[in-house]
């Protein structure tokens, strides 16, 4: 089985996902303010414990998948820069033996 990967298109990708993340992490900062409002508005409620509850566990399980979203952009971009560096050695390689070929 051949693997062909386009560094270039790769890290994109990658720089992609790191920006979209970002703005999800600052979506999600906002994202729960009516919940916010709903707590500091009906308080001694026996529904806001819950709510405070149930928007604690949402924010930390949506921060949690933005952080692998983060960390897949970010491994994304260091494959693409692994694989431009080793086709880079391998010119390189490649022509130190055209060169010493040329030179016999």
């Amino acid at each position: 089985m051949t693997i062909r990967m386009v560094p270039a298109a790769v890290s994109r990708a990658g720089d992609d996902l790191e920006r979209l993340s970002a703005e999800a992490k600052g979506w999600i900062e906002t994202a729960f303010h009516t919940t916010d409002t709903a707590v500091s508005d009906n308080p001694g409620w026996s529904s806001t414990s819950m709510l405070v509850s149930c928007r604690r566990a949402w924010s930390t399980r949506a921060g949690e998948l933005i952080d692998r979203t983060t960390r897949l952009g970010v491994d994304l971009a260091d494959s693409a820069a692994g694989v431009s560096a080793a086709d880079a050695e391998a010119t390189r390689r490649l022509h130190d033996v055209l060169d010493g070929l040329a030179a016999q």
